[in-house]
């Protein structure tokens, strides 16, 4: 998730995303940009559209723990490439 003023969330938002992809992390998606927008602190809590997705974010990653927890502890192989 990304608090942003303005303009530039969604870069922020796929920079942040580039170390977890590159590191095997697996990224649950939501229904749009996990982004807030505000200025004041409280701000981001007011954005309605942000609350919906992050609503469906937190759904998301709910539904990914379970499905993954009968993996606790492993992880797939790792792709060599040479």
């Amino acid at each position: 998730m990304v608090a942003v003023r303005r303009g530039g969330g969604t870069h922020a938002f796929d920079t942040i995303n580039h170390m977890f992809l590159m590191s095997g992390v697996i990224v649950p998606g939501s229904t749009y940009w996990n982004l807030g927008f505000g200025l004041d602190k409280g701000d981001v809590a007011k954005d309605d559209e942000a609350s919906r997705n992050m609503n469906d974010l937190g759904q998301t990653i709910a539904w990914l723990g379970a499905a993954i927890h009968q993996h606790a502890g492993s992880r797939p192989p790792a792709v060599v490439r040479e």
